[in-house]
């Protein structure tokens, strides 16, 4: 094989606000520019952690075939992640899903997403590039598979049971949706 894989860790060093927002690898990109990447419930897309204590606020793994995750994209995951924090009574799993952040890079035909939860743990997977709906529903379904392996439950539930509702792209709509029934639901608007 030609390429190995490789992983680059992304440290994001300084107050929340600073304009020196730096990868010490090398990346000649301010990492945290507005829109590539983000933490629900809070403006500052990475959060207020270390405000003005030039303390770590941020940090993530990166991977794939070679050095480089690629430019900066804007995805915004909070649809999904209000979604799965509206869909459970547990005040710690709302605390994990409300504190994750995230960096999204376009990188080929691909979106690399990372993301770090409160608890330090850290995924990453991929996404096609593709209109703002489709983006919403592949991430949706990816990050299923992360609520599910770090929480232990499907989120969010089709009403009335405990099956985890399918993410769905329907006529250019991304949906929450019931292989068994006919319930659906925008993502983002789960109640």
């Amino acid at each position: 094989m030609d390429d190995a894989f490789t992983s680059r860790l992304e440290i994001t060093y300084g107050p929340a606000g600073s304009a020196d927002r730096r990868d010490p690898v090398g990346s000649s990109d301010p990492l945290g520019s507005a829109g590539a990447g983000g933490q629900l419930g809070s403006s500052d897309p990475l959060g207020s952690a270390g405000a003005g204590s030039g303390q770590v606020v941020s940090a993530g793994l990166a991977g794939g075939i070679g050095a480089e995750p690629g430019q900066p994209i804007s995805l915004d995951l909070h649809p999904i992640l209000r979604d799965f924090a509206h869909s459970t009574a547990s005040a710690s799993h709302r605390a994990w899903l409300t504190g994750l952040t995230w960096t999204a890079h376009l990188r080929d035909a691909m979106i690399v997403v990372t993301a770090s939860s409160p608890d330090g743990s850290s995924f990453g997977f991929g996404i096609p590039d593709g209109p703002a709906a489709s983006r919403l529903a592949a991430a949706a379904d990816r990050l299923q598979d992360f609520v599910v392996e770090h929480l232990r439950v499907g989120l969010p539930p089709v009403p009335g049971t405990a099956r985890p509702a399918r993410a769905h792209l329907h006529d250019d709509v991304a949906l929450w949706a019931d292989d068994r029934t006919a319930w659906t639901c925008p993502i983002g608007s789960y109640a």
